[in-house]
């Protein structure tokens, strides 16, 4: 009952492990630690991502404000120069208008010439 026909190939030999049983345990203790590594560095980055999203929404937060704080100031610097232009405008005006004399002084320039002619030791 056993016996192979002549002629017929061999039957294939059984498949010897390429390790020993100690081998094979440490490689499999080996694969656990690296499997546990892997899930305290896949948990570490992902706290890492948390922080950097923290950052960037920290970072851009503080972008605004300094963007807006820039548009105040320009717009500050803007109606400054404005301001100065409209003073130096006004004293160009002024000093191309030919000086005319207060009502008010005029009229006691007037007050006065009339007293003092009035005066009898100023007076004609």
């Amino acid at each position: 009952v056993g016996a192979v026909p002549e002629g017929s190939p061999p039957l294939p030999s059984p498949p010897q492990p390429s390790c020993t049983l100690s081998e094979h345990s440490h490689l499999q203790q080996k694969l656990a630690e690296l499997e546990q590594q892997l899930c305290s560095l896949q948990k570490e980055n992902e706290k890492a991502g948390q922080r950097a999203q923290a950052l960037q929404a920290t970072h851009l937060e503080q972008f605004q404000q300094l963007k807006e704080q820039h548009q105040i100031d320009l717009a500050g610097q803007a109606d400054r120069a404005a301001q100065a232009d409209k003073a130096a405008q006004a004293d160009k005006a002024a000093q191309l208008k030919p000086a005319s004399p207060q009502p008010e002084l005029a009229r006691a320039i007037s007050q006065l010439q009339e007293s003092l002619c009035e005066d009898p030791v100023w007076g004609a």
